[in-house]
């Protein structure tokens, strides 16, 4: 019998994104840029509802482009989309005293509005996955506008070729919340307590550059527009489920533009798998995996030193807890320092969390509609078993 005959059933065939030469690889500005749409405008006639007549809530559409070096293999990136939205919702409320749909407002409520610069906290349910290479349109409603906090529902639509006639598919909705932290949060009447990590942040001088394997960056592209330093520690703490990782934008050096707090959404979705590791640690080997995100919440917690540059560095810890019928969750926290280089004390820049489903590759390259491979069907049956053992390990 040939040694062919012996070796275990290869992973399913996977394709990867393919750039041509001289593509232009963007960064995450132009990746985010916005067009305003002035059709469909927002209804111009109140709301009855019985004896009450309600004045329409100000809405707007903006337009928006998703490209490919922003994906997940051929999906983009949820953390990205959220980013977009994110400004999206700074882009209404900066408009908002000019437009038609901003004018009934009196002068000094715009004035307020429009200093509502700080994206607080979001939430976002990821509906359908977006397509790459293809226009967007995002429409942004006012929920409630106010002077301290101004609360918009943001929906991501986009325009599905493979039906006649063509359909606006929601791909993700949520709602987030602006306020100008300074502000709002006045020394003389709100109490303010900050409490210490409660564990050691590893200093950036002894983590070392991470090398990716081509597989890895082929796979996850925008996983690229990042540099990854790690601990001594990483390798030990991988299998666990826990990664702790120093980032700063991979171009950095030439454009010298930190991280700022409207980046705090793909910021806070963008690290090392945890769970690629715990999956191996646990004998199911090696293989391209895709973890879209069914809901993503994000709370911004403190302003870099100047806000005109940002953080250059900054630290994230990621933990997955545990993997139940396919589905994981992460937590992720973000630490800087007041110069944004690193150093000195360290305080608290943003919290994340999420619920993912674990996926073969195969699925990311599948148009909407389409119904799971056996290879999903089976990857959940794995990760039961996964959880099973880490029951058995005890561990936590």
């Amino acid at each position: 019998m040939s040694d062919t005959a012996n070796k275990p059933p290869s992973e399913p065939q996977i394709k990867f994104p393919v750039f041509p030469p001289g593509f232009h690889f963007s960064t995450l500005d132009e990746a985010c840029k916005l067009t305003l749409l002035r059709s469909p405008q927002p209804p111009s006639t109140p709301i009855t509802s019985g004896p009450l007549t309600l004045l329409p809530l100000a809405a707007a559409y903006f337009s928006a482009f998703l490209p490919r070096d922003w994906c997940i293999g051929f999906v983009p990136h949820g953390g990205y989309l959220s980013s977009l939205l994110t400004r999206a919702g700074l882009e209404f409320l900066r408009l908002l005293p000019t437009e038609s749909w901003g004018t009934t407002l009196t002068p000094s409520f715009r004035k307020a509005l429009s200093q509502h610069i700080h994206p607080l906290k979001f939430q976002v349910e990821f509906l359908r996955r977006a397509l790459s290479d293809s226009t967007c349109t995002i429409r942004v409603q006012a929920t409630k506008l106010g002077v301290s906090y101004s609360v918009l529902s943001l929906s991501l639509y986009q325009l599905t070729p493979n039906t006649t006639p063509p359909l606006h598919y929601e791909c993700c909705t949520g709602y987030f919340t602006y306020t100008n932290i300074p502000l709002s949060e006045p020394i003389s009447t709100s109490p303010t307590v900050l409490l210490p990590h409660e564990y050691s942040i590893p200093p950036l001088s002894l983590c070392t550059p991470i090398i990716s394997n081509s597989t890895n960056t082929r796979w996850r592209v925008c996983f690229k527009k990042l540099i990854y330093h790690i601990p001594p520690t990483f390798t030990q703490n991988l299998s666990l489920g826990l990664v702790e990782q120093w980032v700063r934008w991979a171009d950095y050096p030439q454009r010298r533009v930190g991280f700022f707090p409207h980046d705090m959404g793909y910021i806070c979705d963008m690290y090392i798998p945890p769970m690629e590791a715990l999956l191996q640690a646990n004998g199911f080997g090696k293989g391209t995996r895709w973890y879209p995100t069914l809901g993503y919440e994000v709370e911004l917690k403190s302003l870099p030193g100047d806000e005109g540059l940002g953080w250059e560095w900054l630290f994230m810890r990621v933990e997955s807890r545990g993997v139940r019928g396919g589905r994981l969750d992460v937590r992720v926290q973000v630490w800087g320092s007041e110069d944004g280089k690193g150093e000195g004390e360290m305080v608290l820049v943003a919290r994340g969390s999420q619920v993912c489903l674990a996926l073969s590759g195969e699925k990311n390259a599948k148009g909407r509609g389409e119904k799971n491979s056996l290879e999903d069907v089976l990857m959940c049956g794995v990760l039961q078993e996964v959880d099973r053992r880490e029951d058995s390990r005890k561990v936590v």
